[in-house]
């Protein structure tokens, strides 16, 4: 027959009895027997230590009977609890079996001491007791930013700091997977991770932290990703050059590598500008402002590295007529009157060309001269041209006439009968031909100004004279003399 047992609350003290509602067992016991309670479950479950919000191990006690001398007849069973169990734990009787058991939801009161009794007999009621400890979890909380449990960084840069509050029963902590040069400090209840790494190797690292102490631990996770060093190196053109204002440089070409995503110029003249493209950094264009400049090239990314160069800009070149026209006709064999430019600016010198031969220049002090004797007939278009960085050009014209002679009558007589001519710069000798009435053709070369004739009286000479020697010579026109009758 099922009886029904009650569970019903006891104040002993100060202690509050709490008494569980189990289902009314038929369990039969015969009058002359007094009711005994034994553990069945395992030793060690009488005295649990578990944490907050984990199942304890469940306590189960057998209820039975035995023999004794006293006869009198038990009508009801009860099997109670006294004490406290820790909120969320319960007992139930059934089959002859209490059972405690549960899930603690708080461990404040820990421990919790408890008394299973039981009455409903002429025997004295039969207890036992345990007791059971709760204890908090373990916590681990992220204090610093998010984005700090995720960072890249190069080797030898520092990373973020890294903090954790550890709660709950956690007395302490580990941390692995860390790089080379990253550690972490516990003081207090404030886990901080910070250094700085010396290694890429195995990068990117994934790090562990490990409460340690409490009923039970917590973990938190993070990563480290550590970038090899920024590289910079020059592959081609010069790092230091020196142009003109307005005069495009040679491109100076660096390759970036390691961790290093681009890079940037600072420093260089307004024109000049910087690229980068496939790893490699490009230093081009043509300088509009002069000056000295030192450029700095800086990678970006994680870590940077840099390099640095001069570019010197010299101001324009320039050229100025001075004295002299620069334009000039001359006969072949005179010399012109000197042409003489200034040259300034970034100039170091000047070169002429296209002048006739015998017309040279020379450079001194910053002034530029063309002098000489023209040895060539013609018109000569010359240009100066200004030497150093950049270039500036004068041009001019020479124009250079044959040699002209004119023959005159000199001293005649009945016999003989004398030209003269004006001696002809360049002139080495004279060349002669003449005619004595119209007859047959007379050579002759002197290197005198005149030449003379024997003719006879009345005889009609007429002659031609070219000059000959170094440049280009007129032979004069016929001259006609008559002798003496």
């Amino acid at each position: 027959m099922k009886k029904s047992i009650t569970l019903f609350a006891i104040l002993i003290g100060a202690i509050a009895t709490i008494i569980f509602s189990c289902t009314r067992q038929s369990v039969p016991v015969p009058a002359s027997s007094c009711i005994q309670i034994a553990l069945s479950s395992a030793a060690g479950t009488t005295t649990d230590t578990v944490a907050v919000n984990t199942p304890i191990t469940p306590i189960s006690y057998v209820v039975t009977g035995s023999i004794t001398g006293d006869t009198t007849a038990i009508d009801t069973l009860s099997v109670s609890v006294l004490g406290t169990l820790p909120p969320g734990v319960t007992g139930t009787f059934s089959g002859g079996v209490f059972t405690i058991s549960g899930t603690p939801s708080t461990s404040v009161g820990s421990p919790f001491t408890y008394t299973v009794t039981t009455t409903g007999n002429r025997c004295s009621n039969t207890t036992i007791t345990g007791s059971i400890t709760v204890t908090n979890c373990s916590n681990i909380t992220l204090s610093s930013a998010t984005a700090t449990t995720s960072q890249t960084v190069a080797i030898n840069s520092a990373i973020t700091p890294i903090t954790y509050t550890l709660g709950g029963g956690a007395t302490g902590e580990s941390v692995i997977g860390m790089p080379a040069g990253v550690t972490g400090t516990l003081v207090g209840s404030v886990l901080t991770i910070s250094g700085t790494p010396t290694s890429s190797a195995g990068s990117p690292y994934t790090y562990t932290v490990t409460t340690t102490g409490g009923s039970c631990t917590a973990t938190a996770k993070g990563t480290i990703a550590v970038n090899p060093l920024s590289t910079i190196v020059l592959t081609s053109g010069s790092a230091s050059q020196t142009v003109s204002n307005s005069t495009a440089i040679t491109p100076i070409v660096y390759a970036i590598g390691g961790s290093a995503t681009g890079a940037v110029l600072t420093g260089a003249p307004s024109g000049i500008t910087g690229s980068f493209a496939g790893g490699v950094f490009t230093i081009s264009g043509t300088p509009t402002a002069s000056g000295v400049f030192t450029y700095t090239v800086t990678t970006t990314g994680a870590g940077a590295v840099t390099a640095t160069g001069t570019i010197t800009v010299n101001p324009l070149p320039t050229i100025v007529l001075t004295s002299g026209s620069a334009s000039q006709t001359v006969s072949n064999s005179t010399a012109i009157t000197p042409i003489v430019y200034a040259i300034g600016g970034s100039a170091t010198g000047a070169v002429l060309t296209g002048a006739p031969s015998g017309i040279t220049g020379s450079f001194a002090g910053g002034v530029f001269t063309i002098s000489g004797t023209p040895t060539a007939s013609g018109v000569f278009t010359y240009t100066v041209t200004t030497t150093g960085a950049g270039a500036a050009t004068a041009t001019g014209t020479i124009t250079v006439t044959s040699a002209s002679i004119i023959v005159s009558c000199g001293i005649t007589t009945s016999s003989s009968y004398q030209f003269t001519w004006s001696p002809v710069t360049g002139a080495t000798n004279y060349s002669i031909s003449y005619t004595i009435n119209a007859g047959a053709v007379n050579t002759a070369s002197t290197t005198a100004s005149s030449f003379t004739v024997n003719v006879s009286p009345g005889d009609v000479v007429v002659m031609i004279v070219t000059p000959i020697g170094t440049g280009s010579f007129t032979a004069s026109t016929p001259t006609t003399c008559t002798a003496i009758p």
